[in-house]
């Protein structure tokens, strides 16, 4: 008599070997750096084309507004429809005023003034530093109106408004305390003059060089600068010296 024999057989195992988990892992981590490498560098990327765009930009806004005071150095709106004329007083010849402001117009320093920028100093008493290697600083003067300036201060008493400085302060047309200055067309009356001085300063609140104004306009705080941007290291001006006072061609 035969007996039934039962083989019990294993079934097979399936899985992976430690080899092919390694190779797989390492893989992995392979696929895992170059995607970090890639990401690292788009942000890099991106944040240095913001830096230069945002410079870009701030240094387009101060060379506009320092473009913009340079070219109205100087500027009065003429009082009478013909040439400034002259006179013989006491034999010499005395030019004879057709505007408000005929006076000094700019005012330059290779290395910044080394007076104080404040309403002890006046415009023909500022003095340049002697100190080579700071940065250079002007001061530009010129007749002020609601076109060459923006206006404030506007109401119903005062429809146009009044000029403004390079802090956007009020100078008023009859106030030598808030900007106005004595006519040279016509003494005695008063004009809104405005000047705005250009330096470069270390900022007491956060230690970083910038771009600074003090203005003619206001009332009590004339010609206490205030910060126009930050991160501005220097400021170099390179001047054009022309072959006469008339015709204004630079030449060197």
């Amino acid at each position: 008599m035969k007996k039934n024999t039962v083989y019990l057989q294993a079934s097979r195992q399936q899985g992976r070997t430690l080899l092919e988990l390694m190779i797989s892992i390492t893989i992995g981590l392979v696929v895992l750096g170059a995607v970090s490498v890639v990401y690292l560098a788009t942000t890099a990327t991106s944040r240095q084309s913001l830096s230069t765009s945002r410079m870009s930009e701030d240094a387009a806004i101060i060379m506009n507004m320092l473009g913009n005071n340079l070219r109205m150095a100087g500027y009065s709106t003429p009082r009478t429809l013909v040439s400034m004329g002259s006179a013989l007083v006491a034999g010499r010849k005395v030019s004879i005023p057709d505007r408000n402001f005929t006076g000094y117009a700019i005012r330059g320093c290779d290395f910044g003034f080394s007076s104080a920028v404040t309403t002890t100093t006046t415009f023909e008493n500022l003095a340049c530093s002697t100190t080579e290697g700071l940065p250079a600083a002007f001061a530009v003067r010129y007749e002020g109106d609601v076109f060459n300036t923006f206006p404030v201060n506007k109401g119903s008493s005062n429809v146009d408004g009044d000029p403004s400085d390079c802090l956007s302060a009020g100078i008023e047309k009859d106030d030598p305390l808030k900007g106005a200055a004595s006519s040279d067309y016509m003494p005695g009356t008063f004009y809104p003059q405005v000047e705005a001085r250009f330096s470069i300063a270390t900022s007491a609140s956060n230690g970083t060089l910038e771009l600074y104004c003090a203005g003619s306009g206001g009332a009590g705080n004339r010609f206490t600068r205030q910060p126009l941007m930050q991160f501005v290291e220097s400021m170099v001006i390179n001047y054009g010296i022309a072959d006469d006072s008339i015709s204004g061609n630079v030449v060197r």
